[in-house]
């Protein structure tokens, strides 16, 4: 569970489960349950609403759950089915298993949002340079979605190694920024597989064209 869609600020939560309930007014609601680590009930408290996120296969595709050592989601209100099975098609270059999936975002106004979560053993194979071909693929395809057609584009990398997972997450409306920070991703990556990195998420400073942790 994460704050505004930020994987970088989690909740620590445990026993989650989203449904749907009838309310009062024949209308249908999205709720959910879980327990709350007791140091983030302030951060819950003051969060003014809540949506779920979940993934689901391409058209045509089958699901179940993802067994791959890479998986790239898009938001499918703002990726369609080509541009991220084009974006399948660069990495499945080097590493076949490549799982793709449409993001579903449960809220009023979807973000242009990007996850990819990466095995360590995969991301020796296909570096910052790579995973900036797939990304154009999605940026070049993505939808225009009317006054917020300039919305930035979110995109956040987790990367699994045993029990450690580490998150870096790259925030901009221009894709030579985008492409500025994934071309000098590898060195951070390097940090978090080596368990060097001073914390376990970082992010792109816009202001400094940097990691905040290099």
């Amino acid at each position: 569970m994460s704050q505004n869609h930020d994987e970088s600020r989690r909740l620590r939560t445990k026993n989650f489960r989203a449904f749907v309930k009838d309310l009062e007014d024949g209308e249908f609601g999205l709720a959910f349950g879980a327990e709350i680590h007791p140091e983030d009930v302030g951060a819950l408290e003051q969060m003014s609403g809540i949506s779920l996120t979940m993934t689901a296969p391409l058209a045509g595709e089958s699901g179940g759950r993802p067994s791959g050592r890479l998986l790239i989601a898009g938001n499918a209100a703002w990726f369609p089915d080509d541009a991220l099975a084009d974006a399948r098609g660069v990495l499945s270059a080097v590493i076949p298993d490549v799982t793709v999936r449409r993001l579903y975002e449960y809220s009023f106004d979807p973000d242009p949002n990007v996850v990819i979560d990466v095995l360590g053993s995969a991301w020796s194979l296909i570096g910052g340079n790579l995973l900036w071909d797939a990304i154009k693929m999605l940026l070049s395809g993505r939808l225009a979605l009317g006054s917020r057609s300039s919305a930035s584009t979110r995109i956040t990398i987790k990367i699994s190694e045993g029990d450690r997972t580490s998150i870096a997450t790259v925030e901009s409306e221009s894709p030579a920024a985008v492409e500025l920070a994934l071309k000098s991703f590898d060195k951070v990556a390097e940090q978090m597989l080596g368990g060097s990195a001073p914390q376990p998420t970082v992010r792109w400073n816009k202001t400094t064209d940097r990691w905040d942790d290099e």
